[in-house]
Parts: C-alpha cells; sequence; structure tokens
C-alpha cells in the first residue's frame, strides 16, 4: 500500500498530501483541466508515447502552453513510479494521473502566472485487476447522452465529467453492481464513464466511429493488436438492439486493460465470461505490454 506516495505539483516533488489546489484554480472553479491516467507495466510505461500525444493535443485544443516538455514529463512519471513502486508488491502496478489547468482564475481577483500541474500515482492491485475480469462488468443504459463534440471536441480528455457522475448514479439505481453505458444524442452507442465499449459480432470487432468517442489509448493499441492477430475490425454506428444481442462485449480501460461484459441492461450476453475473441484480445495485450 502507498502509504506515503509522492507527487510532483507545479514541477517540484513533494508528498503527495502537500499537493493542494487552490480555490481559486479554474480547474476547481469551473472544472477546466486536460488530463491523462497512464499505468506501469512491470513498472515500464510503453504507452506513454500515446497518453502524451492526447494530452498534448489536449493542450492546443485548449490553447494552453505546455509548462513542462513531453521528456520533462515522461521523466517525472518513471522517477514517481521508481519511488513509489517500491513500495508495492511484485505483482502489483501504479497508476499514474497527469492534469493541468489553466490555473488561478483571474474574475476572483487572482493574478494568473500559469498553468498548475499534478503529477501524482496510485496502487493497482493485480489482484483487483484479476477479479475483475473473472468477474465481468455489467452494463446498464442510461438516459443521461455523452456530451456532444459540438460542445467538448472528443479529442480533449478533460476532467468536466458531471454526466459521467450522473450517469453512474443512474446506472446503480438500475442495477447496483453496474456501470453506465452512455449513447449519443442520435441515440447510438457511444461510451461507459471512464471506458470504451466494444463488441465482437459473427467473428469480427465492432467499435463505435471515430468522431463519436474520445479516443482511447487503451482502444486504440486494442485494436491495432486485433488487426496484427488477423481479427477483422470495423469503426461504426453501433446500435443498443445490436449490443444487446452481441455476441462478445469489451470493456476498455487504462488501469484494467481488457475486461469482458457480462450483462447489459439485466440481459446476460453469453453464458462463459470471456468470450473467444475477448480473451484471445486479452491475452495478447498482457503479453505484449509486460514484456515491453
Amino acid at each position: 500500500m502507498l502509504a506515503n506516495p509522492s507527487a510532483y505539483f507545479n514541477g517540484k516533488k513533494i508528498p503527495a498530501a502537500e499537493a493542494r489546489i487552490s480555490a481559486f484554480d479554474l480547474g476547481f472553479t469551473m472544472g477546466v483541466s486536460v488530463t491523462e491516467q497512464v499505468r506501469s507495466y512491470a513498472r515500464q510505461t510503453p504507452l506513454m508515447d500515446r497518453h502524451l500525444d492526447r494530452l498534448f493535443g489536449g493542450l492546443a485544443i485548449m490553447g494552453l502552453s505546455a509548462p513542462f516538455s513531453r521528456e520533462q514529463l515522461t521523466a517525472q512519471v518513471a522517477d514517481l513510479i521508481d519511488e513509489n513502486g517500491s513500495a508495492l508488491a511484485a505483482e502489483d502496478e501504479l497508476g499514474i494521473g497527469i492534469c493541468i489547468t489553466p490555473g488561478l482564475a483571474s474574475a476572483y481577483g487572482q493574478t494568473n502566472d500559469g498553468p498548475t500541474t499534478l503529477v501524482y500515482t496510485y496502487e493497482l492491485k493485480s489482484a483487483d485487476r484479476e477479479a475483475m475480469i473473472a468477474g465481468g462488468i455489467r452494463l446498464t443504459s442510461v438516459s443521461t447522452t455523452e456530451v456532444p463534440a459540438s460542445s467538448i471536441p472528443k479529442a480533449l480528455k478533460c476532467r468536466s465529467r458531471i454526466h459521467y457522475y450522473l450517469a453512474e448514479q443512474e446506472a446503480r439505481a438500475a442495477d447496483p453492481d453496474s456501470r453506465a453505458l452512455l449513447h449519443d444524442t442520435d441515440g447510438f452507442v457511444a461510451e461507459g464513464t471512464t471506458a470504451s465499449v466494444i463488441m465482437v459480432r459473427g467473428g469480427e470487432i465492432i467499435a463505435p466511429l471515430k468522431e463519436a468517442v474520445l479516443p482511447g489509448v487503451t482502444l486504440g493499441y486494442a485494436l491495432e493488436l486485433a488487426a496484427e492477430m488477423g481479427i477483422p475490425v470495423q469503426r461504426r454506428a453501433i446500435t443498443k438492439a445490436e449490443l444487446e444481442s452481441a455476441d462478445e462485449l469489451m470493456w476498455l480501460t487504462t488501469p484494467v486493460g481488457i475486461a469482458p461484459v457480462t450483462h447489459v441492461n439485466g440481459q446476460a450476453i453469453r453464458k462463459n465470461l470471456s468470450g473467444n475473441i475477448t480473451q484471445r484480445l486479452s491475452e495478447a495485450w498482457q503479453s505484449a505490454l509486460c514484456a515491453t
């Protein structure tokens, strides 16, 4: 367990408990931020460049100057993994959060002297991941819709996620053990809260259209692996009915990787918790990333 982890706050390494954001920071007053969640595999970060591509792309969308270079952020992450990871069991890993806000809000009489940056770590227990994969994910469709790209560009990963919170409340009211499944304003499948959702039908992996969802790092790498394995991949609009009758469903997110979905709206997807393609892709994922 991480008893006293370190973090980087505005480029300075300090105890994580001392990393305190100002009440006047735009990240707090308006939820304005650009963020990434990375994770370690065998204490390495093989997908770091992909996460940084999205992070710096998000900063460009926001019109923010990056307070640190890619190399500096990579060094901060590596240092935290080296220090904080030493407290973990060998089989456990670290999640790494990177959050950048525009800094203090001048509307409250504050002087904005540049962005606020926080890089922090948290424990990812192997047993928790294995339990999630073994038990699978239950999904519940909710009335809360995905925020359209006309409001928040899909390439921007941010912390302005009140719709995620509302969606989770709604899903758990219907099924306490489920996670929320959001649809877009046209009624097509979008994503889960904090995760991508893809399906398998007739031996083919089908994912939502690129322009309809966040460009998930886990999603992108998983689809590349599938193509390398000779599994057909298609991106198109997916209806709720198609998802409910899918051969297999997968939940893809940075902390877990690839987990099977067992139920949608109370209906079982298949008797086996992990279908053939889900299992093959999950094994390929672990093999590729843990070997780096």
